[in-house]
């Protein structure tokens, strides 16, 4: 996901050169609950084991939700955040914390 802006929102920098945002903010989302992860671990033999085992590689001990990445780029996307660029933000409850895949 990169945060995207309408034309009007491009700035220019110290030379002039217009700076598009558009490759500035990535969010890279971990292991979120989306349609096609949900019937992954349905598609599993024991799927409350499956869905216990992906919670424990994560330090806060949950998968993501869509409205916790959706708050993120909501933010990025904000007049509040228009000094923020560069920056790649990972959303992943602590997971690339962790030295070993399960």
């Amino acid at each position: 996901m990169r945060k995207e802006f309408p034309p009007d929102k491009t700035i220019h920098g110290r030379c002039g050169q217009a700076v598009n945002f558009c490759h500035y903010c990535p969010c890279t989302p971990g292991w979120i609950d989306t349609e096609l992860n949900l019937d992954l671990i349905e598609s599993k033999s024991d799927a409350e084991a499956f869905r216990r085992g992906i919670g424990r590689i994560h330090p806060v001990a949950r998968t993501g939700s869509l409205e916790e990445v959706a708050a993120l780029v909501a933010f990025l996307a904000a007049d509040e955040a228009g000094f923020i660029i560069g920056q790649v933000y990972t959303v992943d409850g602590g997971r690339m914390t962790q030295l070993s895949l399960p």
